[in-house]
């Protein structure tokens, strides 16, 4: 009679489960903090979003109480928050994802800031006779917008190299009155789409056309 051969078990290695379950430990409590600072970050912005959105309603309302007022208001102090505001959203699409109903729900409440401090800025632009160029920019997060990518990387090339430059962003998606109302004034069809000091661009810009643009408004 023949040798029954018996299949020998391997036997896995203690150090490579226990090298697992710790990859496994660590992964996961990087997961989670990363929620905890995601959430922190959360309320953290919301505070900052309020005392923002009061602090230029309070200069809005100051150059219309005083009208010599707006034009001793600094343009570069009075974007500064909303930039840091911007950098702060930009983290927690990172964490959330840009879709998330919390982070959507910040950037509506961020671009309503956007659009008043637009208005102030037009009118200072107007009333005290300033060279600022105000750039609104229209795009899309929902990956259907190649060059809408594109286009935020040469308005942000552009908004570094002149300090006369103030961009506002909108996520043509997110639908609040104050910016449908932008829309249908300057007619913003689709995206991207850029209204320069008032001129209306329904298409991408490139880099060359857009500093033609602005030599123009010089």
């Amino acid at each position: 009679m023949g040798k029954v051969r018996q299949k020998k078990n391997k036997v896995v290695n203690p150090r490579v489960i226990l090298a697992f379950i710790l990859g496994t430990l660590i992964f996961l409590i990087g997961v989670l903090i990363s929620q905890v600072l995601g959430y922190y970050s959360l309320n953290k912005m919301k505070l900052e979003l309020e005392e923002t959105y009061n602090e230029q309603l309070g200069w809005l309302l100051s150059s219309n109480i005083l009208k010599d007022y707006a034009c001793n208001i600094d343009n570069l102090e009075l974007s500064k928050k909303r930039i840091e505001l911007g950098q702060e959203l930009y983290t927690l699409e990172s964490i959330f994802g840009k879709q998330d109903p919390k982070v959507l729900a910040k950037k509506e409440y961020f671009q309503i800031l956007e659009v008043q401090e637009y208005l102030l800025m037009k009118e200072i632009k107007e009333r005290c006779n300033k060279s600022y160029i105000l750039i609104l920019y229209f795009y899309s997060n929902k990956g259907d917008c190649d060059e809408c990518i594109a286009q935020g990387m040469i308005l942000d090339d552009l908004w570094k190299s002149n300090k006369n430059v103030s961009i506002f962003s909108f996520d043509y998606n997110i639908e609040n009155p104050a910016t449908e109302a932008l829309k249908k004034l300057y007619g913003i069809k689709g995206y991207p789409a850029l209204v320069i000091n008032g001129k209306t661009f329904n298409r991408f810009l490139s880099k060359e056309e857009l500093k033609r643009v602005i030599e123009n408004l010089s």
